[in-house]
């Protein structure tokens, strides 16, 4: 097992909980669409559009910094493939980076989707 050692580690994972962070705003944003349709309450999609659009917004900045100590590819770059067949997967068809990152903020390991290596994040 690959580890990512101080002071990276810390910031991926920062980044990793930016992302959750970012994805928690996208299910606001599209139960406050649902809710304005619904309801005509427009005020949510008000405040969670511009949260999610800056918060998504650097975190991609940021994704663009981190390599697998393995096979030096961008952890949370997904690209157009190929992906190794080890890959987590959140659910089929939600895309392999973000299986990344939740795993990196919860379990302090991830699984990289380009080579299939199992890393430790050492925070």
């Amino acid at each position: 097992m690959h580890a990512i050692e101080q002071p990276i580690a810390r910031s991926l994972y920062a980044e990793s909980w930016l992302i959750v962070w970012s994805s928690l705003w996208l299910a606001v944003l599209f139960v406050g669409i649902i809710a304005a349709l619904v309801f005509s309450w427009p005020w949510l999609v008000a405040i969670a559009l511009p949260i999610f659009l800056i918060s998504q917004g650097i975190a991609i900045a940021f994704a663009f910094r981190f390599r697998c100590p393995a096979c030096d590819r961008r952890l949370l770059v997904q690209g157009f493939g190929p992906w190794h067949p080890a890959r987590k997967l959140l659910f089929p068809g939600i895309a392999s980076w973000i299986a990344v990152a939740f795993d990196i903020a919860r379990h302090r390991k991830f699984t990289c989707l380009h080579c299939g290596e199992k890393c430790a994040v050492k925070v």
